[in-house]
């Protein structure tokens, strides 16, 4: 390697140096002290909040937040309700299907009630059974207790 370089950056030093206006001190660079500063903040001219938005910016954030957060809750609301309203129709037509089946029950038992509430059917009824009437519908028509 070569002192070269060394040479010239002397040699630039030497024919940098320069006289000194009068009544003005020359100052080597060597003795001038540096003192570190914090940094002076620079005046923006918008506001940053603490996500590295502008105000502006963090303000639509948040409505398009709103919005996304409000669409999505109606339609829960909507698909809910819609499936809330349909079991509640399907409940309807059952309980509908289940009182024609009931009536259409109490329509066979009251003719069969009707039929075995006759006098005449109930006396057929003990006779073929082998009661004999002590008193009542059967004393009448002719049946007589065995005593």
């Amino acid at each position: 390697m070569s002192a070269a370089p060394y040479i010239t950056v002397r040699e630039r030093v030497a024919e940098t140096k320069k006289t000194a206006p009068r009544g003005q001190r020359v100052r080597k660079a060597e003795s001038v002290r540096v003192v570190a500063r914090p940094a002076k903040k620079k005046s923006h001219s918008k506001s940053v909040s603490t996500f590295g938005l502008s105000t502006i910016e963090f303000a639509m954030a948040q409505a398009v937040t709103f919005v996304v957060l409000a669409v999505a809750t109606f339609m829960m609301s909507v698909l809910l309700g819609n499936t809330m309203g349909e079991f509640e129709r399907r409940k309807a037509v059952d309980a509908g299907t289940k009182v024609k089946v009931a009536e259409a029950d109490m329509v066979r038992l009251r003719e069969q009630y009707d039929r075995l509430n006759s006098a005449s059917d109930i006396g057929d009824w003990a006779i073929a059974r082998g009661f004999t009437p002590a008193y009542g519908l059967g004393a009448s028509e002719g049946y007589v207790a065995a005593d």
